[in-house]
């Protein structure tokens, strides 16, 4: 079926069930990481099929890179949403106002990067950061440190956190720079 969602709604629910069978939420400003979860979760039928088109208006990387290879897996950190690859990720970042489209399109909108499958299959990205991530994703990111892992660690947490003492948590929260990127997500 058709999903289209603004990814500017908090789900209800920590571990929320399939995507397509929950009513959309209220806006909000900024996507929160429920969102992406539930993004991950709707677009799992698309893990080990071969993009057979890839576009868009992204200017930061290739979409071509992704054309006839096939996704091995999708994965959330934080507010990223991971594209996996067999030898590189591709790392959506929604920042304040992104969002998606699966087997659809905006209309009047040109997706930042548009994968398409067989069948007429689609995942369209609007408004948002690209980054391609080379080599091991586990490399890259601590999946403790995303409270949405089943692998969180609110200790580990608490440490990242404490070695910053003169940075409030709502700090934290609001600061997306690298060097505070991890404990955000733990948070």
């Amino acid at each position: 079926g058709v999903h289209a969602r603004s990814l500017g709604h908090r789900a209800r629910h920590r571990h929320p069930a399939r995507a397509r069978d929950r009513p959309a939420g209220s806006l909000q400003a900024m996507p929160e990481g429920p969102s992406i979860v539930i993004l991950r979760e709707a677009a799992e039928d698309f893990v080990g099929k071969k993009v057979q088109r890839a576009s868009g208006n992204t200017k930061v990387v290739d979409p071509q890179r992704m054309a006839g290879r096939t996704i091995r897996d999708l994965r959330s950190w934080g507010k990223h949403f991971l594209i996996v690859f067999d030898d590189f990720t591709m790392r959506v970042h929604f920042m304040l106002f992104g969002s998606y489209a699966i087997d659809a399109r905006k209309e009047n909108r040109v997706p930042r990067l548009s994968l398409g499958f067989a069948r007429g299959r689609e995942l369209n990205f609007y408004a948002c950061s690209l980054k391609l991530i080379e080599g091991d994703l586990d490399a890259a990111y601590d999946w403790s440190a995303d409270v949405m892992s089943p692998t969180w660690n609110p200790r580990a947490a608490r440490r990242k956190l404490a070695a910053q003492p003169d940075t409030l948590a709502a700090d934290a929260l609001l600061d997306q720079t690298k060097s505070l990127e991890r404990a955000v997500a733990a948070l």
